[in-house]
């Protein structure tokens, strides 16, 4: 997020996506693929928008799938750089890119 600050400073249209479920998603379903206990997965809830905020760039929250059709193009349509925090579902497991289909 540090990159974020120099996205403020020069005024950069950047747009950050953050898909968060407060956990490293792919490394629990890995540990539980190979017979382990889950271990040091959790992470702490983090505010990625409240943060962008803080550093001087734009923050938008998505808590369902219906708040995706109105912050989204909000946020492309910004001039200013903007942090777009997504809440997913920690027990859906991480798909590989090729294999997502919209």
């Amino acid at each position: 997020m540090a990159e974020l600050t120099t996205a403020v400073l020069h005024n950069l249209p950047i747009k950050i996506f953050v898909l968060k479920n407060n956990s490293l998603a792919q490394v629990t379903f890995e540990q539980r693929e190979a017979g382990y206990g889950v271990f040091g997965c959790e992470l702490s809830p983090i505010d990625f928008a409240a943060y962008a905020q803080a550093c001087g760039a734009q923050g938008f929250r998505c808590q369902s799938s219906a708040d995706l059709r109105s912050i989204i193009p909000s946020a492309l349509r910004s001039p200013r750089p903007a942090v777009i925090e997504i809440e997913v579902d920690p027990a859906e497991k991480p798909e590989l890119p090729s294999k997502v289909r919209v």
